[in-house]
């Protein structure tokens, strides 16, 4: 269980601006993810400003609850780490840090739906401006998009220093839909056949 607040600066890229990142910069070997977000019916965490997802990796799995923290960017992170065959059957956690969090505004798990889901090829390169993150996502109808993103503890200069990695690399300042939105935008209950399929091959290949 953990409790931490990051700051976060993000960038759409193309593939061809991804490829020169993976070049350029001392990135580890990439790993696999996969993400799905929750809501209520009635979107009550989307209209609070938060974030709930499930995030599952080849040897464990983790629930994270995001919530806005002062200005700057700046989120707390509340996670709790769970059972992976309990993930993969797209289950939540409680009681646990995310389920208390949660029922300070009086919402429980049962109220919670799955809204949309991605899987994630990451790669970290550890700067001194910060965690620079390359991510290259898959959605639930088959999209694919490209993010740059670097992680920091304080903003101050690190602001500077991100605008002046992409004004390097020649990459245009793209604005960003986070991503639980590019996952809702993905993903459809209608064609449930389709998607469960996609979900069942992000979580098990």
């Amino acid at each position: 269980m953990s409790q931490q607040i990051e700051h976060e600066f993000k960038n759409l890229v193309t593939a061809t601006e991804f490829k020169r990142l993976q070049q350029h910069y001392p990135f580890a070997a990439p790993f696999n993810q996969t993400n799905l977000y929750f809501d209520t019916r009635t979107q009550q965490l989307q209209r609070l400003g938060w974030g709930l997802r499930l995030r599952v990796f080849i040897t464990h799995a983790e629930q994270t609850l995001k919530v806005p923290f002062g200005k700057d960017r700046r989120l707390q992170e509340i996670t709790d780490q769970l059972p992976l065959t309990q993930a993969r059957q797209v289950q939540l956690f409680a009681p646990s840090q995310v389920s208390v969090k949660l029922a300070t505004k009086a919402i429980t798990f049962d109220q919670l739906q799955l809204i949309g889901f991605a899987k994630t090829q990451r790669q970290q390169a550890q700067l001194s401006s910060g965690l620079l993150v390359l991510d290259k996502t898959v959605y639930a109808d088959g999209l694919v998009d490209y993010e740059i993103e670097l992680e920091v503890q304080q903003t101050g200069t690190s602001v500077t220093a991100f605008q002046a990695l992409l004004t390097k690399q020649h990459i245009p300042v793209r604005k960003v839909v986070n991503k639980v939105q590019r996952a809702k935008q993905h993903f459809s209950p209608v064609q449930r056949e389709k998607w469960t399929k996609n979900l069942q091959q992000m979580l098990f290949d």
